[in-house]
């Protein structure tokens, strides 16, 4: 996978709680989400934007605008939430995201994606954090209209559990367990 080390460099400098992330056994069952979930939206492009997530995540009907390098983080308590974040820059339409690069995700499930089904417009990453049994999530990430870590038609994700679909069935889905809260989305 390409990820620009300056940019995980970024991620990982301000992301809180990875430290703390409990390991999880293949064996075990997870249980009903008590904790909270925690957002953080970075903005490394150039250009000034609020980010859309539709539906809104839960407690936010908008965020603010971010400059450049600024951040907004968001908390909130849903085990349900299956939604698309997306930039409205370079003309993309801030209702259905066509024209945009999406990263699509599913709280219930904990699965995650970047999509170009609308389009390409900035480069995205979506990283549900955690350590899992033998390993970190991963994050998914794409920097240009080929690249490898998306889906370039629709996912099947934020159509409902088990109905993900695709050129690939293993690639570009990533998947962290569901438990875990701390997401990062950076744009450029």
């Amino acid at each position: 996978m390409h990820f620009p080390t300056k940019a995980l460099l970024a991620i990982l400098a301000t992301s809180v709680g990875l430290a703390t992330s409990a390991a999880v056994p293949p064996h075990v069952e997870l249980q009903d989400r008590s904790s909270k979930i925690t957002f953080t939206v970075l903005n490394k492009c150039k250009h000034s934007f609020a980010p859309i997530f539709t539906p809104p995540l839960p407690g936010r009907s908008s965020w603010p605008v971010l400059a450049h390098n600024e951040q907004a983080v968001h908390t909130f308590k849903s085990d349900t939430y299956r939604g698309k974040v997306f930039s409205p820059l370079r003309k993309a339409d801030t209702t259905t995201g066509d024209g945009a690069t999406w990263g699509e995700l599913a709280l219930d499930d904990g699965d995650y994606n970047v999509s170009l089904e609308g389009g390409y417009n900035v480069p995205l990453l979506i990283w549900n954090q955690g350590r899992q049994y033998q390993g970190y999530c991963t994050p998914a990430w794409c920097d240009g209209p080929s690249c490898k870590d998306a889906y370039k038609a629709s996912s099947g994700l934020l159509e409902g559990q088990g109905q993900r679909s695709g050129g690939e069935t293993r690639k570009p889905n990533h998947s962290c367990p569901p438990s875990f809260g701390n997401w990062i989305v950076q744009f450029c």
